[in-house]
């Protein structure tokens, strides 16, 4: 590796706790937007596809969440390994190889495949979210939109979805940060593969002998996004931080697009309320039940 800084996450617990809390935020906005539905468009007993397309969705980001403990953890259990390996054979790692020494070689790619897995199930949220967006928003529910399609249909001035309250924070997210994801994982499926580089030190305290593997992330992604580019000006930037990155940068454009359903949905209503509703005891008047799950005033700050 050259000699950069390294940008990487230094609390992984706390930065993992901090992502458990805004999955737990996006949780009850995508409750909401099922109760919003209910409320604003189709209240009938027999309509339950909403609840499976909200859900579809949470399982997906569960996924990608999921990847990333695992990230973590094989990034201790490479740790164990290295020492491991030190105890039953020290001159290993004083010996010269051909090429890069094949056991770092294998973590890396062990790390990269974790890696482009986080990747995969990010975008596919997207697709899965085009669907519960042509849901709420389409002339034909059942049409299964992928995001890149419905990123074209609200640059269409003559399609149904220019009109609507998500074509302006679509067409935007997709430019800042869906379309590069997007383009990022077509390279690695059908072009190229982005294997995460390595730097495995060996640290030699008082007391005890210390491995400090880093694994940083590929020149393809760097390439992609502006903020990995500047970044990497002067420094290296590990898996760990690229991922937690995404997976913040993916909660945001997600509440994004949520809220903008949430507006369709009171501009655009298809009932006149909803079975199930608050009733304001100062205005008598009829309240979706939603409200308390949005938590409106945090996303405004």
């Amino acid at each position: 590796m050259n000699e950069k800084g390294i940008i990487d996450i230094e609390d992984w617990n706390k930065e993992f706790i901090s992502l458990n809390d805004r999955f737990e935020l996006l949780q009850n906005r995508f409750l909401a937007i099922a109760m919003d539905y209910k409320y604003y468009i189709d209240s009938s007993w027999g309509e339950n596809e909403i609840y499976q397309l909200r859900d579809d969705i949470s399982f997906r980001l569960f996924c990608s969440k999921f990847h990333i403990e695992l990230l973590l953890k094989h990034h201790i259990e490479i740790k164990h390994r290295l020492h491991e390996r030190f105890k039953k054979d020290p001159s290993y790692f004083s010996r010269q190889y051909f090429g890069a020494n094949p056991l770092y070689e294998h973590y890396g790619k062990e790390v990269s495949s974790i890696f482009d897995s986080i990747v995969y199930h990010a975008v596919s949220s997207f697709d899965y979210l085009a669907v519960l967006c042509n849901y709420i928003c389409g002339a034909k529910k059942s049409d299964k939109l992928k995001w890149t399609q419905l990123a074209r249909s609200v640059r269409d001035k003559k399609n149904i979805f220019s009109t609507t309250e998500i074509a302006n924070p679509i067409t935007e997210i997709d430019r800042e940060f869906v379309g590069k994801l997007y383009n990022h994982r077509s390279h690695v499926i059908h072009k190229k593969s982005d294997q995460n580089k390595y730097s495995i030190t060996m640290s030699f305290g008082q007391t005890k002998l210390e491995f400090i593997p880093k694994f940083f992330i590929g020149n393809n992604l760097i390439k992609e996004f502006n903020h990995f580019r500047e970044l990497n000006k002067s420094n290296n930037i590990t898996d760990v931080y690229a991922s937690f990155w995404i997976i913040n940068q993916v909660v945001e454009k997600i509440t994004d697009i949520l809220f903008s359903l949430k507006k369709h949905m009171e501009l655009n209503p298809k009932q006149n309320d909803g079975h199930i509703f608050n009733l304001d005891k100062d205005t008598s008047t009829k309240k979706p039940v939603s409200e308390s799950y949005w938590k409106e005033n945090e996303y405004k700050k």
